[in-house]
């Protein structure tokens, strides 16, 4: 009887190699849960599918930690030796994990032409990723430490966040002005706004093309849009 249970829990206990296999068949190649059960010997769709779940929720936040050591286990020579194999295994985790996300983005960039690792301020790039994780405090680490990263200086950092500040209050006066001008008259389009808005913003010492502003305000929904010409198809003033 003993031998029966012990032999029924082995059935069902795996080893962190081989979940590791079936998480990154699944994820990065793209297999199906049936497909990697049966090649590896899973007996549970539902295992699976909860080591994927787990995997993705370290992929989120991309941070592998372990439980604080108490005291007393850091005077034991066995405990420390055990928690230097964890460090160990977690360590080779954090590796793995890197790998599958560079060649995640690596594929993205190729395949899909998304310039992820692109040094720009556009959503998704180096800059933003940094900003993201100082502010949400994912991450609790210097600024330098995180763009050393991305191959991005501090002062470059730093620069792009004043820009991107000035574009934001910039576009709130531009904001501003448009509303003040359409109250009187509604219909003004980008063309006469630019006209209209070229002295007030020069005095400002901002400079605006036209294309420019038509993002603004199509970003905000404020561009206005133009009447449907329906065509004239009958002549109701024959003489016959």
């Amino acid at each position: 009887m003993e031998d029966h249970i012990r032999d029924l829990l082995s059935r069902f206990q795996y080893s962190e190699q081989l979940r590791e296999t079936a998480v990154f068949r699944i994820l990065f190649g793209g297999e199906e849960v049936s497909q990697v059960m049966e090649d590896l010997g899973i007996h549970s769709g539902y295992t699976i599918r909860s080591w994927v779940q787990l995997y993705r929720q370290k992929m989120k936040t991309g941070l592998l930690t372990l439980p604080a050591m108490k005291q007393a286990q850091k005077r034991d020579m066995a405990a420390l030796k055990q928690r230097n194999e964890e460090l160990e295994q977690t360590l080779q985790q954090a590796n793995l994990l890197i790998l599958a996300l560079n060649t995640m983005i690596e594929t993205a960039e190729k395949e899909l032409n998304v310039p992820i690792r692109k040094k720009s301020g556009r959503i998704g790039g180096p800059n933003q990723t940094v900003l993201i994780l100082r502010e949400n405090e994912i991450a609790k680490v210097s600024v330098g430490s995180l763009c050393r990263l991305f191959g991005v200086s501090r002062q470059a950092f730093h620069a792009r966040k004043q820009r991107s500040q000035r574009s934001v209050s910039h576009a709130m006066l531009i904001l501003d002005l448009v509303t003040a001008l359409r109250r009187d008259v509604p219909g003004l389009g980008t063309r006469k706004l630019h006209l209209l808005l070229a002295e007030p913003l020069a005095k400002s010492g901002i400079k605006l093309g036209r294309d420019k502003l038509h993002k603004i305000l199509y970003n905000h929904a404020m561009v206005i849009r133009q009447g449907r010409q329906v065509p004239q198809t009958t002549d109701s003033n024959h003489r016959l």
